[in-house]
């Protein structure tokens, strides 16, 4: 398998797929090396979700996977490689022309906001029971702004997964 161009964390934006499909809303996910984003699941390869993700890696470049080639089962014995359910891709990548980093960090936001646990940032009546309290609601608004402070691809990955990179 030959090295990927991609500067390592990056972020990926899957677009939405089914059971649960919203036509637009993308899933928000982050790969720290190259062997944890070659690593994926039977059912990603089955369902094609991997096909058409946009990739920013740490340099801010942009890449699109073109096609997903399986290259065999993840595992030391053989037992593990024939029950195994996470598969080793090698992908084809195309770049894309590049996307600001502010119009990014909105389509992080967008992400966020579409993505919410119970889709309750999406209905008028907050104050409705059943719905989570007003303190989600503000934690969901200062994740959001933490997203539009950072200043760096490094920045807004650490904001995603809590915690600082060196």
């Amino acid at each position: 398998m030959t090295a990927l161009p991609l500067r390592y964390p990056i972020l990926a934006l899957v677009p939405d797929y089914e059971p649960d499909l919203v036509v637009g809303r993308e899933q928000l996910e982050v790969h720290f090396n190259e062997d944890w984003f070659t690593a994926v699941p039977v059912w990603h390869l089955r369902k094609g979700t991997r096909a058409g993700v946009l990739l920013v890696d740490l340099e801010g470049r942009n890449w699109r996977i073109a096609k997903v080639s399986d290259q065999g089962a993840i595992g030391e014995t053989f037992w593990k490689r024939i029950f195994g359910r996470v598969r080793r891709v090698q992908f084809d990548l195309s770049e894309e022309p590049p996307v600001s980093f502010d119009e990014l960090k909105g389509r992080v936001c967008n992400s966020i906001q579409a993505n919410s646990v119970v889709g309750w940032c999406r209905q008028p009546a907050y104050g409705a029971p059943g719905w989570p309290p007003r303190d989600r609601r503000d934690a969901l608004v200062e994740f959001q702004e933490k997203v539009r402070a950072a200043n760096s691809m490094l920045e807004l990955i650490a904001v995603l997964y809590f915690k600082p990179f060196e």
